[in-house]
């Protein structure tokens, strides 16, 4: 379905949802540790995990970008955050024992293993219990083969490279455990097939089969 259509289909769904922010490019460095351990729990839909990525709106990597520390457990989920300052970080080392400290996970051997880029559309309904964002364009680009001694400037650079495109149109609600209900009826009303969707791991399949 074309992306035009699906975020007609959620303008006409009840409850009254309308556009919420204007829309936004979203980019994201997702952080695993050696193994894949965070992949690996993702794909065993293990009940009790957390996932660490940092995230910066636009088409460039600006200096000021969030931690964000995504937990899960079952099917509700957490989010904290943290401002890191990019210049004062001079490569992807540093980068990651920033992350790794404001994480409260210093001995942790976490590293990036990729970037993505996606274009957000968001829409809430009338009581704003409801959110749903709809996301196309999405693009993957690889650092589990960088060394962390790649540079800060060197990251900025990997904009103007090919990066590795998906056709996928990601919807997604989300909502407090107060609005389960109301997120449930909603759901029905939608034309679409619901299935688990990971951007960090489809994005990561997708960069290891290109590199096979």
């Amino acid at each position: 379905m074309p992306f035009s259509q699906v975020k007609q289909t959620v303008k006409i769904l009840p409850h009254g949802f309308r556009k919420a922010y204007d829309d936004r490019v979203v980019n994201n460095i997702y952080f695993d540790e050696p193994g894949y351990v965070k992949l690996r729990e993702n794909r065993d839909g293990i009940a009790v995990r957390n996932k660490l990525r940092v995230r910066w709106y636009g088409e460039n990597l600006t200096d000021e970008i969030t931690l964000e520390i995504k937990g899960k457990k079952n099917d509700l989920g957490t989010k904290e955050q943290f401002k890191i300052n990019l210049s004062q970080i001079k490569n992807l080392n540093e980068l990651t024992e920033r992350v790794k400290t404001a994480s409260r996970k210093s001995d942790a051997k976490v590293y990036p293993v990729v970037i993505n880029q996606y274009h957000r559309s968001y829409f809430v309904n009338s009581d704003k219990t409801v959110r749903i964002t709809i996301d196309k364009n999405l693009k993957f680009f690889p650092l589990f083969n960088k060394g962390l001694s790649t540079s800060v400037e060197e990251l900025k650079s990997f904009y103007s490279r090919i990066w590795t495109e998906s056709p996928s149109i990601i919807l997604e609600m989300k909502y407090s455990k107060e609005a389960q209900g109301k997120a449930n009826q909603i759901a029905q009303r939608l034309p679409f097939r619901l299935t688990k969707y990971s951007k960090f791991a489809m994005g990561l399949q997708h960069l290891f089969n290109q590199s096979v």
